[in-house]
């Protein structure tokens, strides 16, 4: 067990190294004061769409300082989760030491998930490929990345993982204990994060293909046993899920206390007229369940409908693209993994519980993958996060093959050394990976940009990068929510995507000789070029010759023919505007 806590301890170490060098992300804004909010005054008026279990905890972490919650606020009485984030966090200077304490329970939920890892590929497969699954993980650096931040992507990576180690158990030998332990991790998936239904659908799709697998073997008193006991768990599943939701709303069905919000929008609003909108607004009005959840959902299933920007390839549409979710897997997944993955039919793995776990790895894997493009809401790997542990499970069995082989172990430490080294190169900005077939991450922006890159996240890297310049002034275009004021970044505000930052100084111009800091999702105009929106008319001079252009033209132009001559992380990129850096 000593390599297992090697490898945790090294996944944790480079988790916080990572979080304490990095600014808010822009979920974070929003996410860790309305978890405070929730936790102190019961109110869960804020971030209707956010789930309340993980906020929650984001705000017992931040407990003990106590913080002060602006509810004389105008944003507070209007329910503007971002407005009353940015005053929460950053109105009273202490903004940084906030978004630390409230990461590092999150550190502790990664190393947990780590170890759920291990556990169940040594079940499987045996020792080495437990070590070989933990080693996939515990160096991934998407896995790496949101390790840290106060959001809700690892958090339903690890209760979804939970649910189908608890779920293939009790299908593999159907007890109370076993059936136990399924519902009570299949109940915390509501209150975790709200398309909790891909947990469940990928839970019972596992247990049908087995019960199918039953029926066709002519096993019909097996099949009959088990859908027997699947009924039960389901209703197990049901009653414990209800419970939940009630127990961590706290038994409250209201939203918040007085005065009357006019946001959220109400469910007749967003759910078009059906079966579906039918049952939220009976369980709203009939306080089945609570205002905060039917409105969560609700807002869920109107995401589609927004206008959501999209990226891809280098161009930005609203909607997304069916393909989107495939491309970043190919694109943000380590290589030798993919490699790993890609060698199951050639190189034959360890043979017990492979036929199951066929089906309770790939199978689940590539439903939810299926409905995750199915959705369209393409704005970051990060929703692929819970097929990662079971990608690492599945990497592992194959690592401990060619291990198995002692031909083979040189491909094997060779795949295994050259995943380490390509998250080693990343670190700490571990967000920004990509691998050799998108150029690294230098290049990655071109491909994928938002919370695929660039989340807001590396503003205190930018701060520490003008100090070590000598930067006295730069031109800055930031895409977060994060306060470079807080930072210290001495910046003169350029258009931006950054809501509630209210800057010192601003300006519409670009001249010969400045120093020009720009977000990557900014500079490749994820959100700048709006469908039916006025450009927004800026001063140019590139080349000498003074002119208006959009902003968003201006960005795409800096991008084309000038050359960074520094970078802030890998998500903000810095450009002079002087002959010897055009390209």
């Amino acid at each position: 067990m000593l390599a297992v806590a090697v490898l945790l301890l090294l996944h944790v170490s480079a988790s916080i190294w990572s979080a304490s060098r990095e600014s808010a992300t822009y979920d974070e804004t929003t996410i860790i004061p309305g978890g405070y909010a929730r936790l102190m005054l019961h109110d869960y008026r804020l971030t209707p769409v956010t789930a309340p279990l993980m906020p929650m905890l984001a705000g017992l972490a931040i407990s003990p300082l106590r913080p002060h919650l602006p509810v004389e606020e105008p944003a507070w009485k209007n329910g503007d989760g971002w407005g009353f984030g940015y005053s929460f966090l950053y109105g009273q200077g202490q903004g940084r030491l906030l978004v630390w304490r409230a990461r590092l329970p999150f550190v502790a939920l990664s190393a947990i998930l780590g170890l759920a890892v291990f556990l169940w590929a040594r079940q499987l497969w045996g020792t080495t490929c437990g070590f070989a699954a933990l080693f996939l993980y515990a160096l991934n650096p998407e896995l790496l990345a949101h390790s840290h931040y106060a959001n809700l992507d690892l958090a339903i990576s690890l209760v979804a993982t939970l649910a189908l180690w608890a779920a293939w158990n009790f299908l593999r030998s159907p007890t109370f204990g076993r059936g136990a332990l399924a519902a009570a991790a299949l109940a915390v998936a509501p209150v975790t994060k709200y398309s909790f239904p891909l947990v469940f659908v990928m839970a019972a799709v596992v247990a049908l293909a087995i019960l199918l697998d039953h029926l066709l073997r002519h096993d019909h008193r097996a099949a009959r046993r088990l859908g027997g006991r699947l009924l039960m768990l389901t209703g197990a599943v049901a009653i414990a899920s209800w419970l939940v939701l009630w127990a961590v709303f706290g038994f409250k069905a209201a939203n918040g206390t007085t005065p009357a919000l006019s946001y959220p929008p109400p469910v007749e609003q967003l759910v078009a007229e059906g079966p579906l909108r039918t049952v939220l607004v009976a369980a709203r009005d009939h306080r089945l369940l609570p205002d905060g959840f039917v409105d969560g959902v609700a807002n869920m299933i109107h995401l589609p409908q927004t206008i959501q920007m999209s990226f891809l390839f280098g161009r930005a549409k609203p909607g997304g693209w069916w393909y989107y979710f495939p491309v970043a897997l190919l694109l943000k997944t380590p290589l030798p993994l993919l490699l790993l993955l890609l060698s199951t039919p050639f190189i034959r793995g360890p043979q017990a519980y492979a036929r199951p776990a066929l089906v309770a790895l790939a199978l689940p894997a590539a439903v939810y993958l299926a409905l995750a493009m199915a959705f369209r809401f393409n704005i970051g790997y990060r929703h692929l996060l819970p097929l990662l542990p079971l990608l690492c499970i599945w990497g592992g069995r194959q690592a401990a093959a060619l291990w198995g082989r002692r031909g083979l172990r040189p491909i094997a430490l060779l795949l295994l050394g050259w995943y380490a080294v390509g998250t080693w190169r990343v670190a700490p900005h571990f967000l920004s990976f990509f691998n050799e077939l998108a150029g690294g991450p230098t290049y990655g922006y071109h491909y994928l940009a938002d919370s695929n890159c660039d989340w807001g996240q590396d503003l205190e890297e930018l701060a520490r990068l003008c100090r070590r310049l000598g930067l006295q002034r730069v031109k800055f275009s930031y895409f977060g929510t994060a306060s470079p004021d807080e930072a210290g970044v001495p910046y003169i505000a350029l258009p931006r995507v950054a809501c509630c930052w209210r800057p010192r100084q601003e300006t519409m111009s670009l001249q010969q000789g400045d120093v020009v800091a720009v977000s990557v999702t900014n500079l490749v105009g994820v959100y700048t070029r709006l469908p039916g929106a006025d450009p927004l008319l800026m001063s140019v001079d590139f080349d000498g010759k003074p002119q208006m252009m959009p902003f968003a033209d201006a960005m795409a132009y800096l991008d084309k023919h000038y050359r960074p001559f520094a970078r802030a992380g890998y998500s903000i990129l810095l450009f002079r505007l002087e002959p010897k850096y055009r390209i």
